[in-house]
């Protein structure tokens, strides 16, 4: 396991350590930052962070779906789902070779 295989508490840690803030002043604005973001998705609103990534909802249309042990068709209803679309700053930082699309060299 990694250092910075972080839960909730690990990452509130990470942040107080790093900012120098009190503990239970971290835990809050993880938990109002959350909230917002969160509350912000769930009424069809994006949230945009520059550089690291982009959380919005998506719709899913009605489908059809096989119940894998009676092979019975079931209708699955219309449902919204979170989506998140990470930034070119954020995959460069797990991935150091990654060229944003508008940097990429064309393939000849």
């Amino acid at each position: 396991m990694s250092k910075f295989d972080l839960n909730v508490n690990g990452l509130i840690g990470e942040v107080s350590r790093r900012s120098g803030l009190s503990r239970s002043a971290c835990e809050l604005a993880l938990k109002a930052i959350l909230e917002t973001i969160s509350q912000a998705v769930g009424e069809n609103g994006k949230v945009k962070l520059k550089g690291f990534g982009t959380f919005s909802s998506v719709d899913r249309k009605q489908r059809t779906a096989r119940n894998p042990k009676t092979n019975e068709e079931m209708l699955l209803p219309q449902c919204k789902r979170p989506k998140f679309k990470a930034g070119p700053d954020f995959i460069k930082s797990v991935d150091n070779e990654y060229l944003p699309k508008n940097s990429r060299k064309k393939r000849e």
